[in-house]
C-alpha cells in the first residue's frame, strides 16, 4: 500500500485505481507532465489544458495547495485522453 501525502488531490476523469497510478510513478513506469508541456505537445494554450483538467476530462494530480500548487498529468492518462479524441 502506498501512503500519499495529505496535500495531493486527484482530478479524476475515470474510475482509475489511484494506488496503481502512485505505484507506477514510484516504480518509474509512468511520468508526470506539466500543463505547459501538454499545451506545447497538443498545440493548445495552457488555459485550455487547465480547463480540460478541471472539467475532469483527464486525470491530473494537484500537489500542495494555494498559490504554490503544481498540477501534473501522468503520461499514461494523457495518452488515454488523446485516444478518445481520435
Amino acid at each position: 500500500m502506498v501512503l500519499l501525502p495529505k496535500l495531493i488531490h486527484f482530478y479524476t476523469a475515470t474510475t482509475m485505481d489511484i494506488e496503481q497510478l502512485a505505484n507506477n510513478l514510484i516504480n518509474g513506469t509512468d511520468e508526470l507532465m506539466t500543463p505547459k508541456e501538454i499545451a506545447a505537445m497538443l498545440k493548445i494554450t495552457t488555459s485550455s489544458v487547465h480547463r480540460i483538467i478541471h472539467e475532469k476530462n483527464i486525470t491530473a494530480i494537484k500537489i500542495s495547495e494555494g498559490r504554490n500548487s503544481a498540477v501534473r498529468v501522468p503520461k499514461s492518462e494523457l495518452k488515454k485522453f488523446i485516444d478518445t479524441l481520435i
